[in-house]
């Protein structure tokens, strides 16, 4: 073996990854790129859903079961309500996911003794229904333990034996999924990950004509210099994927009885702003990227892999780290399946969303302007 020849190899592949920054990209941030998604959504328990709390009792005992819940990691007390009816634009506004409502007896051990423990309501949005499951569970846990603790330690506690083995009665509302059936809580955002593919496949499209040469064939004539390029070879991606999106809502109710409460135009044009933003980063990937097989491992990790495990579509972005929550805004994929969510089970409108709806129209023509800018320059 010769080992001249050996390292000429080596320095040639080494200067080759140097050159093409597609590869050299996957080789040093992809693997850090997909261990800290992966570690952070696999080992992450559900924690911090944010909780309000209607306190009917009004007294020490309902003021340390409150201080109980908002200690547990599960659960986190956003606010403090006077009605249960005043919970009601919090859940479509997302701002909690679960209502305890405790009752008026609470704590009153004579009442306890006449009429048995007092019945609590529980009002659970239904959207996310493993961690809804999971962060009752824990209430579940967290109030027998408190009113077990109020029994055993009261002066009456003898009388109060026969109820200790009393099941808590809890009375639950699901909101949005009643049956907490996972594939409704699920098809929004997975609908989201489908849509990524038109911007996908624009990016595949454009790098196999640099390969093939005909793009820059393009470049040379007077479509290019009137500016017509870009926009009409976005343009047919952006009618099949409006055509799409309409086709998993309507696969969505036929197939598996998915509800979609909200306004169908105002989907379609949240729908048309999030493939938008997929063309722009599309368009900025087939500048970087030099070969269609590169192009199609760094378009899993682009479009796929941050639409599946960072976008709140099996995992809820606010119970993420604070780190990856301020990450996620920059994605456009967690702001359009919040609308998503929001339209299909709540029946919510681009009002409603308002914010998530200017954050994806900012993005999409951010994307847009600066993918055309580089391609231009880099390209034309």
């Amino acid at each position: 073996m010769n080992l001249n020849h050996y390292r000429a190899i080596v320095r040639k592949e080494f200067y080759q990854i140097l050159r093409d920054p597609g590869t050299l990209l996957l080789l040093t941030l992809g693997p850090v790129f997909l261990l800290l998604v992966f570690v952070f959504m696999l080992t992450s328990d559900v924690r911090d859903v944010p909780t309000a709390v209607v306190d009917l009792a009004n007294n020490d005992a309902s003021t340390h079961l409150i201080e109980s819940l908002d200690s547990a990691k599960e659960i986190r007390i956003a606010q403090h309500l006077q009605t249960a009816d005043d919970a009601n634009p919090l859940f479509d506004q997302g701002k909690i996911r679960i209502l305890v409502v405790i009752p008026a007896g609470y704590g009153n051990t004579l009442a306890m003794v006449t009429g048995g423990f007092p019945q609590f309501q529980v009002v659970v949005d239904g959207t996310e229904p493993v961690s809804a499951e999971r962060a009752l569970n824990r209430i579940y846990t967290l109030v027998e333990q408190d009113m077990r603790q109020i029994v055993t330690s009261s002066p009456v506690g003898g009388l109060l034996a026969s109820l200790l083995d009393t099941p808590v009665q809890i009375d639950i509302t699901r909101l949005y999924n009643p049956d907490l059936r996972d594939i409704v809580g699920y098809f929004p955002g997975i609908a989201a990950m489908v849509l990524s593919l038109p911007g996908i496949a624009l990016t595949l499209a454009i790098v196999r004509e640099r390969e093939l040469g005909t793009l820059e064939n393009l470049v040379a004539t007077p479509i290019s210099k009137l500016g017509l390029l870009l926009p009409g070879k976005i343009t047919p991606y952006l009618i099949f994927g409006t055509l799409d999106a309409l086709l998993i809502v309507a696969i969505g109710r036929a197939m598996f009885d998915i509800p979609f409460r909200g306004n169908l135009l105002a989907y379609v044009l949240a729908s048309f702003l999030f493939m938008l933003s997929n063309m722009g980063l599309g368009l900025l990937l087939s500048v970087i990227l030099r070969s269609q097989q590169v192009a199609m491992i760094v378009s899993i990790l682009v479009f796929l892999i941050p639409g599946f495990f960072l976008s709140g579509v099996f995992f809820p972005a606010w119970a993420m780290p604070t780190i990856l929550r301020l990450d996620l805004l920059a994605l456009p994929v967690t702001h359009y399946v919040a609308i998503s969510q929001g339209m299909y089970l709540q029946g919510s409108t681009l009002a409603d969303l308002w914010l998530n709806g200017i954050a994806l129209a900012v993005l999409s023509i951010a994307m847009v302007a600066l993918s055309m800018m580089v391609f231009r320059k880099k390209v034309a």
